[in-house]
């Protein structure tokens, strides 16, 4: 996942490709699952994506049958954004939908965040305002609980481009100030940007 996320992609396949035949030689359902869906990253982020959603696909298949709830949201918000690439709004949703009804199965709070984001930012582009402000205001409760910055400054980020879509301009203007000042206590000067220029509109 390393040499991935630092943009060496054939290292990364390949030590991806040595997890699989390790999981698989020793019958590890959830190792095999989670290599498939970390292949199937790879695959995405090269842009072909049918190949990625046959990978996305195998994992869903093989997390389930390994129990692994967790991975079974991660691999279907994978899915889901897939679809929203795509142009494929409403599968998005319906994997966004799974994704979510795992993670809650999981008790991962962190994922669930995750995706009520992805489904908040969703509802947006479908001028859904309303729904959206209601999904992103109970991700960024969750948020709070847990104490994530990070997460409570992207959503407040999403939270003022819904109320600039619904055109509720004091309260977007509340939001941008909160997420401003989330960013300046992390020192996060992209998310600062882009809240500013939220306020800007």
């Amino acid at each position: 996942m390393v040499r991935t996320r630092l943009g060496e992609t054939e290292e990364g396949e390949e030590l991806f490709g040595q997890s699989l035949e390790m999981a698989t030689w020793c019958g590890y359902l959830e190792g095999q699952a989670y290599a498939v869906n970390c292949l199937a990253v790879v695959a995405q982020r090269r842009g072909d994506l049918d190949v990625a959603e046959w990978q996305y696909r195998r994992a869903a298949r093989l997390a389930t049958e390994g129990g692994d709830y967790r991975l079974c949201g991660m691999v279907e918000q994978n899915l889901g954004t897939l679809a929203n690439i795509r142009g494929d709004l409403d599968s998005a949703i319906v994997h966004y939908t799974k994704s979510l009804g795992a993670f809650e199965r999981a008790g991962d709070t962190e994922g669930i965040c995750w995706v009520l984001n992805n489904l908040g930012m969703l509802e947006t582009d479908l001028r859904r305002f309303d729904d959206a402000q209601a999904t992103l205001d109970r991700a960024l409760k969750l948020a709070r609980q847990r104490n994530d910055q990070v997460m409570t400054g992207l959503l407040e980020l999403n939270r003022a481009e819904a109320l600039v879509g619904a055109e509720s301009w004091r309260k977007a203007r509340g939001a941008c100030r909160r997420a401003m000042a989330v960013a300046d206590e992390r020192g996060d000067r992209l998310l600062r940007a882009e809240a500013l220029k939220l306020l800007a509109v």
